[in-house]
């Protein structure tokens, strides 16, 4: 029988997956303290870049794609919510 390179590697990545049990490593969980701390950091660090460089603006275009004729069936709202979001 002769086996693809595509096939071969479906098959190990499906024999993958049902190994899988969600875990990243094995490594255990950290305490909460340490967690809280390493957040605390992460968003000292933040203010300080947002004062170090102040805010960022990046002109931005939009191209809505419908899958009808459906011209101004959206806001400007929607645009700015999607954008935020993203």
């Amino acid at each position: 029988m002769r086996f693809s390179f595509i096939t071969l590697a479906s098959l190990m990545a499906m024999a993958a997956a049902q190994d899988f049990d969600g875990a990243r490593c094995g490594a255990p969980e950290p305490p909460q303290a340490i967690i809280k701390e390493a957040n605390r950091q992460l968003d000292a660090e933040a203010t300080e870049r947002a004062q170090l460089f102040g805010n960022i603006n990046v002109t931005t275009y939009v191209h809505i794609v419908t899958r009808d004729n459906s011209t101004y069936n959206y806001t400007q709202t929607m645009v700015d919510n999607q954008i935020s979001y993203m």
